[in-house]
């Protein structure tokens, strides 16, 4: 099977166009059954969570979504006995059918707890209390922003049908966004999570969508002559990163978020894909093959000199930039890789040629192995399976929607 970095080194010389790229990419990865290594390891810090008081009265265990939460991360190890943390909450009945939950956070070295009020939930909305809940605990513990709350998209194939779903981070309460009989790639949240920008293949040519997820809309962001494809939002949501041939070459353009103003950054002949902004605003990464073969760059954000970035590996690709902005993910040879951005230091998380489109996060990087979608943990280097429908491509992390 042709992996995407023969791919790329290969139809480089022929100008194909990066979304056409992405697509036979995905198309070559569905034929390939590889299997990853689930990794169930206790380690991390212990905590214990026994189940809520009350919280039968909701009819589901919210206390068991926190434990399921902090469980994947890698960070935590809930446990039993010993713990070097506890969790204590009460589920108390109010109008309208609604709950209040009361949470204590207590940290046995210290001896101190640490009080919470969960938003006031109904029963349905379980899960996401118990996401928040797990919210609070990580960023008290460990100082790192939550990510339990926020959502994924994914690209799933199921027979001659694609569909972009979203789901919570756990990917339960998956649901299509989208089901069309045409290619789909490269979905992409916006800064505010209620917008996806996405390529699909529907009028027979890669073309740029923004699809409003509260209402269905969907609208053309570039039909440009040529492919238009690879979107990445800016941190403010004014602008995205695109790549567009509509100049001949594969090149990086910004463009306003109504479309407009389509901005290159950059003259040369290489081919020049998978943009992403740094968190600052300030620096586009990217995938390039200027030195032979395909490696991560940067450039500022109003134009001028590219910068490599990665040089460890033969082949890096689809750069991914973390939320706390202290680190770069890529595929590195078939493996997925963390650079500090720091000082350039590079680890491995995975191994072997068996990993596509890491998407990054502060405690957890999610990405596909074969046309199944996990994710490891920073940490403590732990693999695990996610819920998901159909064959999975390309996810992405989004925040908590509004």
């Amino acid at each position: 099977m042709q992996t995407f970095f023969d791919n790329f080194a290969k139809l480089a010389r022929k100008l194909i166009v990066p979304g056409v790229l992405a697509y036979l990419s995905v198309q070559a990865q569905a034929q390939s059954d590889v299997t990853i290594d689930i990794d169930a390891r206790q380690s991390g810090i212990r905590i214990a969570i026994p189940t809520f008081q009350n919280e039968a009265a909701i009819g589901n265990s919210i206390s068991e979504v926190v434990r399921a939460d902090l469980q994947r991360a890698g960070t935590f190890a809930v446990v039993v006995d010993q713990p070097e943390w506890a969790v204590r909450a009460t589920v108390t009945a109010v109008a309208n059918g609604r709950f209040n939950i009361r949470v204590w956070l207590t940290n046995f070295k210290t001896g101190k707890t640490i009080p919470f009020d969960a938003p006031q939930t109904k029963p349905e909305q379980y899960r996401a209390t118990g996401h928040s809940i797990a919210d609070f605990i990580l960023g008290r513990v460990t100082g790192q922003g939550g990510f339990y709350s926020g959502r994924i998209a994914y690209i799933s194939k199921t027979g001659n049908q694609y569909a972009v779903y979203l789901s919570d981070a756990d990917g339960e309460r998956a649901k299509a966004a989208l089901k069309i009989k045409h290619p789909v790639i490269s979905p992409m949240f916006s800064p505010d999570g209620t917008q996806l920008a996405y390529v699909s293949f529907e009028k027979k040519k890669p073309i740029i969508y923004v699809h409003t997820l509260a209402t269905g809309k969907r609208q053309i962001l570039a039909n440009y002559k040529g492919s238009n494809s690879a979107p990445s939002w800016a941190p403010d949501g004014r602008k995205l990163a695109v790549v567009l041939t509509k100049d001949g070459f594969s090149q990086i353009y910004t463009i306003n978020a109504d479309g407009s103003g389509a901005t290159r950054l950059m003259n040369t002949p290489a081919i020049d894909t998978e943009p992403v902004y740094s968190i600052d605003g300030r620096y586009i990464y990217f995938t390039s093959d200027r030195s032979g073969a395909p490696q991560i760059y940067r450039i500022p954000v109003s134009g001028g000199a590219a910068e490599r970035v990665s040089f460890q590996g033969k082949q890096n690709v689809s750069p991914a930039v973390s939320p706390d902005g202290r680190r770069l993910t890529y595929v590195s040879d078939g493996r997925i890789a963390v650079q500090s951005l720091a000082n350039g230091a590079v680890s491995y998380l995975t191994a072997g040629n068996s990993t596509r489109f890491p998407a990054n996060n502060s405690e957890v990087i999610m990405f596909t192995s074969g046309t199944t979608l996990a994710i490891v943990s920073v940490n403590s280097g732990q693999v695990q399976r996610v819920p998901a429908q159909g064959a999975i491509r390309q996810p992405v992390w989004g925040p908590a929607p509004r």
